[in-house]
């Protein structure tokens, strides 16, 4: 019997296996879990489920629905219909405690990824202590109070929420603290488990690190200012399954994509100035123009059903982002830009690519609390300085 205290050492933090992890794979493998906790990440859940028993969850349902983005919301409702005899509602529950077989994990580290590989947490593991009974039926009297949330209720409640959830201040603090870096079992082994799509913490922070290749802050802004700007000419939304506003991990891009193109695009590189790239359709009037002010230019694969003489050009452009329009034909040119997006959005009614748009690019193109917030964050050395 004992009790032991469950936090990230210096190996956890600098890449190694999480303790909380650990413990938690360990301890559900094969035994019945009663997890009661109010923010949860479904991929995390889905992960542990698989090796249980069976399992129970007591949660608060608007809590964990309003802590995450719009994307992430409808996963966490149908996670929640698929299992509703599973979930149970429990409003204002802030606990988070595992209770499988013989043990029990209590402590201030939520069940999610970034709970627990990423954040300075403390818990209390109990193995076969008088605890562990106290605790089960702490949470059998939770489950006997409560009963799975009202499907249309929850749906309803969701509609009413804003398309990202903001926890973070519009200003960074510089801190020395070291970052927890650590590492899910599963991705030790090399079974490395996907983030879901959506997850705002995973989205904010890949745009931080993006944003902060672009040359400056005034670029940067300029590049969003044109992305909203395109966003208002063509009315497409969040959630309109043509439009994709992606973070690629494998190039260092920010890319706006209507359909199965690229109309707008952010390039970074290490050792060349940036570029912005946009769409031109083939019968443009200032083709040969754009040829001469483009860094690189080139023409896009035909679509099925589609002439090559009808391919639409994709041309990039160096300095500011804004800067291509800086003359007598501003108007004009921009305005074949923005039809030649139109055109796009007129060839499907969604996207193929659609699982890699992160709501958090959105947000900073048409929210400016959002966008100064993010801004602050990836230039807070420029700032300080």
């Amino acid at each position: 019997m004992t009790i032991k205290l469950i936090y990230h050492n210096l190996k956890s933090s600098s890449g190694g296996i999480s303790p909380f992890d650990e413990v938690i794979s360990r301890i559900t493998k094969g035994e019945d879990m009663r997890l009661a906790c109010p923010y949860l990440s479904v991929s995390y859940i889905k992960q542990l489920i698989r090796h249980c028993e069976s399992w129970r969850i007591v949660t608060d349902v608007e809590e964990w629905i309003a802590s995450r983005n719009k994307d992430a919301r409808r996963e966490i409702q149908g996670f929640i219909i698929e299992n509703q005899g599973r979930i149970h509602h429990y409003k204002d529950l802030h606990a988070k405690v595992i209770i499988a077989g013989e043990n029990a994990l209590a402590g201030s580290a939520n069940f999610t990824k970034k709970g627990v590989i990423g954040r300075v947490e403390m818990s209390v593991l109990f193995e076969r202590e008088n605890q562990v009974e106290e605790l089960r039926e702490w949470f059998d009297t939770l489950w006997s109070q409560t009963a799975p949330v009202d499907i249309t209720e929850m749906a309803a409640f969701a509609d009413t929420l804003p398309d990202v959830h903001i926890e973070r201040s519009h200003f960074a603090i510089t801190s020395k603290a070291p970052r927890v870096k650590s590492k899910l079992v599963a991705e030790a082994k090399g079974r490395i488990t996907r983030i879901v799509h959506g997850d705002i913490e995973d989205g904010h922070q890949h745009l931080v690190e993006r944003i902060r290749l672009a040359p400056d802050r005034e670029w940067i802004n300029e590049y969003f200012d044109l992305v909203k700007e395109l966003l208002s000419f063509t009315g497409l939304k969040a959630d309109d399954s043509r439009l994709v506003l992606s973070i690629p991990s494998s190039y260092n891009n920010l890319p706006v994509t209507i359909n199965n193109r690229y109309v707008l695009r952010a390039a970074f590189f290490r050792r060349k100035p940036a570029t912005t790239g946009f769409i031109f359709g083939a019968q443009s009037i200032q083709i040969h123009e754009l040829q001469s002010k483009a860094t690189k230019s080139g023409r896009f694969d035909p679509l099925p059903g589609e002439e090559f003489d009808n391919t639409p050009y994709f041309f990039r452009f160096g300095g500011l982002p804004n800067s291509v329009f800086d003359d007598a034909s501003t108007n004009e040119l921009k305005e074949e830009w923005m039809e030649a997006a139109l055109s796009e959005m007129a060839r499907c009614r969604s996207s193929s690519f659609r699982k890699y748009h992160e709501p958090v690019f959105y947000e900073a193109t048409v929210n400016p609390d959002y966008r100064k917030a993010i801004l602050d964050e990836a230039f807070s050395n420029e700032r300080a300085g």
